[in-house]
Parts: structure tokens; sequence; C-alpha cells
């Protein structure tokens, strides 16, 4: 999951709540009933907030990657991609 900003109600009137919407909650899920890890990126308004690794230890990732720019970004989505990849969750991509 890549985000830029703090989680809202599903229409975009509150931040950090109602708790039942929560994206917590649904990367719990994904991780305890079925084994699917949520691998969280943060930038912009984003950048090291509470949230964020929260979403990453429900998902069962323990930590947020936390980006301060563009070009960090792009090297932190690189890195992820590629150990991904070594760990066998994605497919290797095909190098010409």
């Amino acid at each position: 999951m890549i985000t830029d900003g703090e989680w809202t109600s599903t229409i975009g009137n509150q931040q950090l709540s109602p708790a039942d919407q929560n994206p917590s909650t649904t990367a719990l899920n994904l991780y305890t009933n079925h084994n699917v890890k949520t691998h969280v990126m943060t930038l912009g308004e984003a950048f090291a907030k509470a949230f964020a690794n929260e979403l990453a230890m429900a998902g069962g990732t323990v930590a947020a990657i936390h980006t301060s720019g563009p070009d960090n970004f792009a090297l932190e989505l690189e890195s992820l991609i590629f150990g991904l990849e070594d760990s066998g969750v994605i497919l290797k991509v095909c190098s010409g």
C-alpha cells in the first residue's frame, strides 16, 4: 500500500475515523486469515506518521517504509520489489 496521508471515512470527511473503517482491520484480517502481508510505503503528508506503522504491523510487516521524497521513494520501492522477488512472493521480472 502506498499512502500520502491519513485514512478517512468513506465519504472523506473525517480523518482517522470512524474506527470501523480503519484499514488496519482489513490488513489484520488478510494477514491472520489468509497469510497476505500488507507492505506500507509513505510519502508526503504520511511521512513518519503512526497510522502507517499501525497498518504495517497489523499486516505482518512490522513497520512502514517512510520515504521523504521522489528520489528516495523510487529507490525504496525498487528495493521492496526486489526483496519480494528474492523471497518468492512475486515472480522475478524478466530482464533483457
